[in-house]
């Protein structure tokens, strides 16, 4: 990384920033559970390291069933844990979950790194991309899935990385950052597939930007389309390379890959609204409401805002800025659109489109400055003042929430949604809050042996990061009515019992610890045996 900004002076101040949060971030992962697909990314990686040794003769002692028909997201970062876990020799579990967490922010750091010289590039302003990168930094949800979401905020780096070397080769015309994006985009497409877009759009970025550069050099119209094939083969190579899956047959296994992605089978309800909707068939403006719900409203003013002031420019004249802007519009909007479109299996919010974060930062800082230069004029004030009271109002929300939160930012919704979210939304879908049920009970029962029974799966494996001394007390049980105690986060029950339990009326007994937040009920413990 420090080759690749070498050009750029040293920043303290970032370098201090950068520090105080990475502290910050290492210090709090080891706060998080264990989510829902984690056990399996933890699986899917040693297969896969099992299956790249084989290609070069080595562990040929040991079996994998890789790539089978569920293997079609990306390899890098379940192989680079799998490569880790052994490296450090890893035997507990409760060690090789934090080593997860640990890696997964550290991908997340780089993203915010990456992110930063990427807004220096889009705005030549060091302030404009501190404040780019706080907004890409303090989403609540998005932060929380930073530790933990081995798709979903991976690829959300892959992008960023991707968008930063884009910007970069527009910059300085140099054919090596070209090159590092296509091999980054690709990549990123083989996390999550509907990404292949971004190759579509980066290539006419590429076109058009250079055609309304600012710096009014000659256009070179072969020399940009030979950059631009360039670009699309490395980005090709990339996928290939990066993707085990297509070795054997690329365009029949990738044209399989999309279809199945396009419309994978997750038959189950989504709590949407106040009713269930089933995830093959959400309603369109599934996508569109839990982005709404879910964001920071301060966010939503200024990405309104941001659309208005492109619209505005773009009637005025057509330059590289609003060739900027309409490119990160296309992007943001493309993939839900295409969603509705092709009515794709939705679930669990909207955590598969993150990758789309990014540039909708960029129109919320569109909608940033804007409001910006109005409140200067309003004030009649320049300088400092106005960015700060600016910065004030748009943040302290957020970092309230995150404060208030931890380590559930993952359930944060703001007023939109209600007094009480969960009453029309999902929760803990991804079953964090099972660890801080298990723990509770663990530290108010002294019994040799504590038989639980759950919801959902993340209640078993939230028993694999307790201590050694309390997980070996712990024995999962089917029987409800074996069991000692019943957690849930009431998923799939959210209209049987969500509104039971709300009133200490469960079906399955008394409530004896609960995780609340505000008057959310994220996670119910009850006692099933009330003379124990």
């Amino acid at each position: 990384m420090i080759k690749i900004i070498k050009n750029s002076k040293i920043d303290f101040a970032l370098i201090l920033a950068l520090c105080s949060i990475s502290i910050l971030l290492f210090s709090i992962s080891n706060d998080y559970g264990i989510s829902w697909d984690e056990d399996w990314h933890r699986t899917s990686g040693k297969r896969v390291g099992v299956f790249l040794g084989q290609q070069i003769g080595l562990f040929s002692n040991l079996s994998t069933d890789y790539p089978n028909k569920t293997d079609y997201h990306g390899i890098i970062f379940d192989t680079i844990c799998a490569f880790g876990e052994e490296i450090f020799g890893l035997q507990d579990s409760r060690k090789i979950y934090f080593m997860r967490h640990k890696l997964n922010v550290l991908f997340y750091l780089v993203g915010v790194v990456f992110f930063f010289y990427f807004s220096k590039y889009v705005f030549q302003k060091k302030s404009f991309a501190y404040i780019a990168t706080s907004f890409y930094l303090v989403h609540p949800r998005l932060f929380a899935n930073g530790f933990y979401n081995m798709k979903d905020s991976i690829v959300q780096v892959y992008v960023v990385i991707a968008l930063f070397f884009l910007y970069k080769y527009l910059k300085t015309k140099k054919l090596s950052s070209l090159v590092f994006s296509g091999i980054f985009c690709g990549i990123a497409t083989t996390t999550r597939i509907p990404i292949v877009y971004l190759a579509v759009y980066f290539s006419i970025f590429i076109y058009f930007s250079n055609y309304f550069s600012l710096e009014k050099k000659v256009f070179n119209n072969n020399k940009i389309l030979k950059h631009i094939f360039i670009y699309n083969f490395v980005y090709l190579v990339s996928l290939l390379i990066f993707w085990p899956v297509l070795w054997k047959s690329p365009i029949i296994k990738f044209i399989e890959i999309f279809e199945l992605t396009k419309s994978y089978v997750v038959d189950n309800n989504q709590f949407f609204m106040g009713d269930y909707v089933n995830s093959k068939d959400v309603p369109d403006i599934y996508l569109p409401v839990w982005i709404l719900v879910t964001t920071p409203i301060s966010f939503l003013v200024f990405f309104l805002v941001g659309i208005i002031s492109f619209l505005r420019q773009s009637l005025n004249k057509i330059n590289f800025k609003t060739i900027s802007n309409a490119f990160n519009l296309f992007c943001f909007f493309t993939p839900l659109t295409a969603a509705i479109i092709f009515n794709s299996t939705l679930y669990d919010s909207w955590r598969q489109f993150h990758f789309i974060y990014p540039f909708m930062v960029m129109i919320i800082m569109s909608g940033f400055t804007f409001i910006l230069s109005r409140l200067k004029l309003i004030l009649n004030k320049e300088g400092l003042r106005p960015l700060l009271l600016l910065v004030f109002f748009t943040f302290s929300s957020p970092i309230y929430s995150l404060v208030k939160y931890h380590p559930n930012q993952f359930v944060y919704f703001n007023n939109f949604a209600g007094k009480d979210p969960m009453l029309n939304f999902d929760g803990d879908y991804w079953g964090l809050s099972y660890r801080q049920g298990l723990e509770y009970i663990a530290e108010n029962d002294n019994r040799k042996k504590i038989k639980i029974s759950v919801r959902n799966s993340p209640g078993r494996h939230n028993i694999k990061i307790l201590d050694k001394k309390d997980r070996d007390r712990f024995e999962y049980v089917e029987n409800i009515k074996e069991s000692n105690y019943y957690l849930t986060n009431y998923r799939w029950k959210m209209k049987e019992n969500y509104h039971l339990a709300k009133i200490d009326m469960h079906p399955v007994g008394k409530e004896y610890f609960s995780v609340n937040l505000g008057q959310m009920k994220i996670l119910g413990v009850y006692k099933i045996n009330l003379n124990d």
